[in-house]
């Protein structure tokens, strides 16, 4: 029985970029100091203008988020600070964070594949026969979530038998740690959007349009030949 875990990082462009920072500051006694909590976005030129690509915790909090247009944040929150967007300095970096994730399992994948203005950011673990080696799944799910707040890199997780499942869930549903019992997905992502399935935004709104919001509504329709 294959499981997998994936790990969701809501804020990794943000927190890269600071934790980048704080490796290069000149004065040691100023990486011991906490940062102080405002509004922080990364943004990039996309359709329309400047958008939000990433946003850190204080800016969510403050109901922004990524693709809102820089002149609609800065209308809703004046002292929002900005930052330019790498999506190429994440996605390296994120590729390290695999690599030290290892310890886990063998078999990593960060996501997404490609350096992506906006994307969403994460890891997928295969931890199929590895759990025992950790005294168990929840066990496990407890390492890595502790590694990484370590870390001061905040994260969500889910654990499922597959990765369709636990992406889902990890990336839209409310629990911060989550552990799918084995054949229990269908009920777990049942009251979940269909934006969950990873959908294009085309099929996304168009199964909205005719109802068919979330993805219980899916469940028994035929399927196409």
């Amino acid at each position: 029985m294959t499981r997998y875990v994936c790990v969701f990082l809501p804020y990794w462009p943000v927190e890269r970029l600071l934790r980048e920072k704080k490796r290069k500051a000149p004065d040691p006694a100023q990486t011991q100091e906490r940062p102080l909590a405002l509004p922080l976005a990364l943004i990039a030129s996309q359709a329309g203008g400047f958008r939000l690509s990433a946003v850190n915790a204080e800016a969510a909090h403050l109901g922004l988020a990524p693709g809102e247009l820089l002149t609609d944040a800065r209308a809703r929150i004046p002292d929002l600070k900005t930052r330019n967007a790498d999506p190429d300095k994440d996605r390296q970096a994120l590729i390290k964070l695999a690599r030290w994730c290892g310890r886990f399992s063998p078999h990593i994948a960060p996501w997404p594949e490609e350096a992506s203005p906006g994307a969403l950011h994460g890891l997928s673990i295969d931890i199929t026969g590895c759990a025992h080696l950790f005294s168990g799944e929840e066990s496990l799910a407890e390492k890595i979530f502790s590694a990484l707040d370590a870390l001061d890199i905040t994260a969500r997780l889910c654990l499922a038998d597959t990765i369709g499942a636990a992406h889902a869930l990890v990336c839209y549903g409310k629990e911060k740690r989550l552990i799918v019992p084995p054949g229990k997905e269908a009920d777990a992502i049942k009251s979940l959007s269909v934006a969950a399935l990873r959908l294009s935004n085309k099929n996304t709104t168009g199964l909205s349009r005719v109802g068919l919001k979330r993805i219980e509504n899916l469940y028994g329709l035929p399927r196409a030949n």
